[in-house]
């Protein structure tokens, strides 16, 4: 533990510059480590390795989908339906996430209140980010999100995935 330097650091965390987010994940781990190693008496006060590096900054990454990953999405839904491997529940909220582009959480803790269906809008007021509007087109409205939503908390239920206090607050 003593015998490690911040060279060693900063080479490890060098070579990790590529993919910034591993890197600094791998530099917080560090950190912590070493603070511990300190605050337990298996190294000096202020001799971490880590004391003066710094974090990359985050590479904002915008994730889609490219056309190829949504036809091997799609293909792999319909072999699913024709099988009958897939849960027709599972699948429309699959293409209500892609139509819509919202969260996991934000579909499946959606209440019909948040629904404007004729104004093709989700009024979510309590979102990771903040309360948003999220605009979508008629082909998303067809997939009837009110419903899978009903669908997907009640196997989510049964799962025991939601709690027994959200059945009980749901409007309907």
């Amino acid at each position: 533990m003593t015998d490690i330097k911040q060279q060693d650091v900063t080479e490890l965390n060098h070579g990790q510059s590529h993919i910034s987010y591993n890197a600094n994940r791998t530099l917080g781990v560090l950190q912590k480590m070493f603070n511990l190693a300190e605050a337990w008496c298996f190294r000096p006060d202020g001799s971490s390795p880590c004391l003066h590096l710094k974090k990359y900054d985050k590479q904002k990454g915008v994730r889609f989908p490219n056309p190829e990953k949504c036809a091997e999405l799609g293909k792999a839904q319909l072999k699913g339906e024709h099988n009958g491997f897939e849960i027709q529940s599972s699948v429309d909220a699959i293409q209500i996430l892609i139509l819509i582009g919202c969260r996991l959480g934000e579909i499946a803790t959606l209440r019909r209140a948040h629904l404007a269906l004729k104004a093709c809008e989700l009024r979510l007021s309590d979102s990771k980010t903040e309360a948003k509007i999220m605009h979508f087109g008629k082909t998303a409205a067809d997939v009837r999100i009110h419903d899978h939503r009903h669908s997907y908390a009640s196997g989510a239920l049964s799962r025991r995935e939601i709690s027994d206090d959200w059945q009980a607050a749901r409007p309907y």
